[in-house]
């Protein structure tokens, strides 16, 4: 969550600077709150509901024997806030349009690959450990 107003200030900034009647950066601004909005909604989600059950389940932790990840599992969830986020990613290096400035345009770029490394690690731990550690609680 703390690399969205990074990533938030810097596009702004990109695009105040850049030519005002390139529609690209209108789509692309659009494009980032629509995922912005996304990603909040997940974790004001998981904040309410996914970690409390964890923590209630916790108590059973001592008494279970953690299963293990099995490898055919990995991957098994295509996370539509990682895709989002590439494509954003893409829409910047691939698609966008008119008159920018080339620096601006990276800083944004490097803001929004931090927090696509950031949510690639969340959705590993949360995946392949926790979710298979709340499965063995569940059925034990």
């Amino acid at each position: 969550r703390s690399q969205l107003p990074n990533i938030e200030r810097h596009l702004n900034y990109f695009i105040s600077m850049s030519t005002p009647e390139n529609s690209s950066l209108k789509v692309i601004r659009k494009f980032f709150y629509s995922f912005k909005d996304e990603l909040l909604k997940r974790i004001a989600k998981d904040e309410k509901i996914w970690f409390p059950y964890c923590l209630s389940l916790s108590e059973k932790l001592k008494d279970i024997t953690l299963p293990v990840f099995h490898k055919e599992e990995e991957g098994k969830t295509e996370d539509p806030i990682e895709a989002l986020l590439a494509d954003l990613k893409s829409i910047m290096i691939k698609h966008l349009t008119g008159e920018y400035d080339e620096n601006l345009c990276y800083a944004v770029i490097v803001s929004i690959n931090t927090l696509e490394k950031d949510i690639r690690q969340h959705n590993r731990i949360r995946y392949r450990i926790l979710e298979p550690i709340v499965w063995g609680m569940e059925h034990s």
